[in-house]
């Protein structure tokens, strides 16, 4: 009766774990003789005894995102702060890597974390050692001229090597924001941005003006050849003109000559032979 009692009691205490489809489970024996037993279990349902613990590891893509927000992943601060010239820069950073299904049991043994406390402690934290370890190579003005971009394709570089031999396959690290930068930082980006504004406004301006007069000379250039060529015209009009009366006034003289000429030639002609007419010879 008392051994019935017993198994009673034992199989109230027992219930089903069940490891789903896309993952591969960890079994854990934490009392009795196989205290310490580590041992993979595949897809399926196993029994929950008192003296057994599972742990169930994701075959699929994991995403995470360590924010200074506690809205988002996390109720506390996961984001990082690295020092650049003395200086804080607070960055949120996303993740994205898999677990290599042959590899879950030894992972497991070396760590003895789950897949969670795998991103939020083991694997965050190798990240955060890279960080502060390249970031030294950077100041401010290089970090912020395409620095970053370089700062993080070498944090993922060295986790992914890390990681590498124990199955957890780094496939991204990505900027989910904007970084944080000091606010003396960002007064003084403010104020340069506010500088060239002002420069490229002037320049504009100076341009403006440089067209200006350039159109005001040219005008002036334009009134100033009319003005020439009109002057020129008036000479060639005056000449003509001036070319044509004399030569019209020579010919009324010498009309009104022969008309009072009484058929008589000079008695004497000098210089060339050209007649010269005078029509008050009586």
């Amino acid at each position: 009766m008392r051994n019935l009692l017993i198994i009673t009691m034992m199989l109230g205490m027992v219930s089903c774990e069940t490891v789903p489809a896309g993952y591969k489970g960890v079994k854990v024996n934490v009392l009795g003789s196989d205290k310490g037993a580590i041992v993979a279990v595949p897809t399926g349902k196993y029994l929950m005894w008192p003296n057994v613990e599972y742990h169930k590891f994701p075959l699929f893509n994991q995403n995470y995102v360590w924010t200074k927000s506690r809205e988002e992943s996390s109720p506390r601060d996961e984001s990082f702060t690295f020092s650049i010239n003395g200086m804080p820069v607070n960055v949120d950073v996303g993740i994205e890597y898999s677990l290599d299904e042959t590899k879950i049991l030894e992972l497991f043994l070396k760590y003895r974390k789950n897949v969670d406390e795998l991103t939020s402690i083991t694997i965050r934290n190798v990240v955060r050692d890279n960080f502060n370890k390249y970031s030294l190579k950077y100041d401010i003005d290089t970090l912020m001229s395409g620095g970053m971009n370089e700062l993080i394709a070498m944090v993922l570089s060295e986790t992914t090597a890390y990681f590498a031999d124990d199955g957890i396959n780094i496939i991204s690290l990505s900027l989910v924001a904007a970084p944080r930068y000091p606010e003396s930082i960002v007064a003084a980006i403010e104020e340069k941005n506010k500088a060239t504004q002002r420069a490229i406004q002037r320049e504009n301006e100076l341009r403006e003006v440089e067209a200006e007069s350039q159109k005001t000379i040219a005008q002036s250039r334009a009134k100033y050849e009319s003005a020439k060529y009109q002057a020129l015209a008036n000479r060639e009009l005056s000449s003509s003109f001036s070319t044509t009366l004399i030569s019209k006034m020579k010919l009324e003289v010498q009309q009104e000559w022969i008309k009072k000429w009484d058929g008589k030639l000079p008695s004497t002609i000098a210089g060339d032979s050209t007649l010269l007419m005078n029509p008050n010879t009586q």
